[in-house]
């Protein structure tokens, strides 16, 4: 559990051996009580606010841990989760992939919600793997087309439509991960819900916060949070 402090706007985060603090203007705000000794990387998860560089990123002041701010600016959930692997970009159509290492335009969709996706960066994608083929994801079009080169010689191969695009960062252990989706818009609150709660089930730490927007949020997804995710879900708009 944690114990809220009186403070009006988060400050920072810092994680020590056996807590993690998120401190306020006027103290700390909550303390996790619980062994952090097998941390020993602070992942943050989501659009601009946990970018390289972002302010709302500097929040989490990490203490003995690495930090890996893995936002990309303009993502939606969908396109999020499809970078670290959470709810894998699949293939939209068949594809052939040359025996050499060549750049091939493929359509993408989401398994989450099997729309047509693409993320804005490759993030995660740099190195992923395609069918059994191992190559990169190289983005040509923020948002709207990418490229996929093999990363060695082979023989040429047709990827069927479905195929999952299998990011290089699924599967990460030894993390603490914060989730902080929705800034650039989400289908419906239960939507949203239920794209925090797949990144919750699919990963493979038992460290984790959860953050909704400042700024594009309600009443009634900020309480649907909070029922669903307890003391693991921090309301941002009332603490930025």
């Amino acid at each position: 559990g944690y114990v809220i402090i009186n403070a009006s706007k988060i400050v920072r985060a810092s994680y020590g051996t056996k807590y993690v603090y998120l401190v306020g203007n006027k103290g700390e705000y909550c303390q996790f009580q619980a062994s952090y000794n097998s941390v020993n990387e602070v992942v943050l998860l989501g659009d601009s606010l946990t970018a390289l560089g972002s302010g709302y990123a500097n929040f989490f002041d990490v203490n003995g841990c690495g930090r890996t701010p893995f936002g990309v600016g303009g993502e939606k959930p969908t396109q999020i989760m499809g970078r670290v692997g959470i709810a894998p970009f699949r293939l939209k159509e068949d594809v052939v992939i040359p025996s050499e290492p060549t750049a091939v335009s493929i359509g993408l969709i989401s398994s989450f919600d099997n729309k047509e996706t693409y993320p804005r960066k490759n993030y995660g994608l740099h190195e992923c793997t395609i069918g059994g083929i191992k190559g990169s994801i190289n983005v040509t079009t923020a948002g709207s087309a990418v490229t996929f080169t093999r990363s060695v010689s082979g023989e040429e191969v047709v990827l069927k439509e479905g195929t999952d695009v299998e990011s290089c960062y699924y599967g990460k252990t030894n993390t603490f991960n914060v989730y902080w989706m929705g800034q650039n818009g989400y289908g419906s609150d239960d939507e949203l819900v239920d794209a925090f709660k797949l990144c919750v089930a699919n990963q493979v730490t038992n460290y984790y916060l959860v953050l909704t927007p400042h700024l594009n949020t309600s009443d009634e997804l900020e309480q649907k949070m909070q029922r669903v995710f307890g003391n693991r879900y921090i309301n941002m708009r009332r603490w930025c």
